[in-house]
């Protein structure tokens, strides 16, 4: 993105089937503009940054290759580890119905709940999920409860979010919106993880837990920073993850939006 920022050259390289390497330069604009082009034409939702992505992925500083991510569910919102005969990742998601917030009339209000009442839940359930896959075996090959066990990985996100900015009269694109979806999805993530630091304590820490490690994430490091949080336990890998929820807002009774995957013909 850097290069095509700065119109720079960016170089190609693969490798083919006979294991020959083929290099080739080309102007990084030229390549984005057809990657652009093409993701519109045949309906691709955006790309995938898997550098900035592994930078951020709290499994990766875990200290085993085990745990390092591969690639992505179908969705796109959980990258998921994956090593031959050892492990493989698996997705338990849930969202968070925003326009449920309008209740309270005041965002400060909402912002809290959402820590306070909405996070924990959530998190608790979601992580009595992955106990419930672990008990009753309800994982498709043993690779997945060898990461069930290890990593207890969880998505929690949200959805409905225009619906919250509409039914305040706010904007979506404005500072104002901006700053209150900042706001409130920081508290919901905030509260996930100081549940999971909790969880850890009541139920024990996911087995591939380690202190010195796992406090290496940037994504760690910069909540530790900005909300003070101490990492001396932590039930699950990570806690938050968004979706795109367009199939999970057809269940809604009343959406706004659903993401990136538009519903049509809609009746009630």
């Amino acid at each position: 993105m850097k290069a095509v920022i700065n119109n720079e050259d960016w170089e190609m390289n693969y490798i083919t089937d006979s294991g020959e390497e083929v290099k080739r330069m080309e102007k990084a604009n030229v390549l984005f503009d057809m990657f652009v082009k093409n993701n519109k034409q045949f309906a691709e939702p955006g790309a995938q940054f898997i550098d900035t992505i592994k930078r951020y992925s709290n499994s990766d500083y875990l200290g085993s290759d085990d745990w390092k991510v591969k690639g992505s569910n179908a969705c796109s919102e959980q990258f998921l580890e994956f090593k031959k005969d050892k492990s493989c990742g698996l997705c338990v998601l849930a969202s968070a119905n925003y326009l449920y917030l309008v209740k309270f009339k005041d965002n400060e209000k909402a912002i809290k709940f959402l820590r306070y009442e909405v996070a924990p839940s959530m998190l608790r359930f979601q992580d009595n999920i992955v106990e419930m896959e672990i008990r009753d075996k309800r994982y498709p090959i043993e690779e997945q409860l060898h990461s069930l066990k290890n990593l207890r990985r969880v998505g929690i996100g949200i959805t409905n979010v225009d619906g919250y900015l509409i039914e305040n009269e706010i904007g979506y694109d404005t500072d104002e919106g901006i700053d209150l979806i900042f706001k409130l999805t920081d508290s919901l993530n905030l509260g996930l993880y100081e549940t999971s630091i909790k969880l850890g304590k009541e139920k024990g820490n996911f087995l591939a837990f380690n202190k010195e490690n796992y406090i290496q994430s940037p994504f760690i490091k910069q909540m530790i920073e900005r909300h003070k949080l101490e990492f001396d336990t932590m039930r699950n890998v990570c806690v938050s993850s968004i979706a795109p929820t367009g199939t999970l807002s057809l269940v809604l009774k009343k959406a706004y939006t659903w993401g990136i995957e538009p519903n049509t013909a809609l009746w009630w």
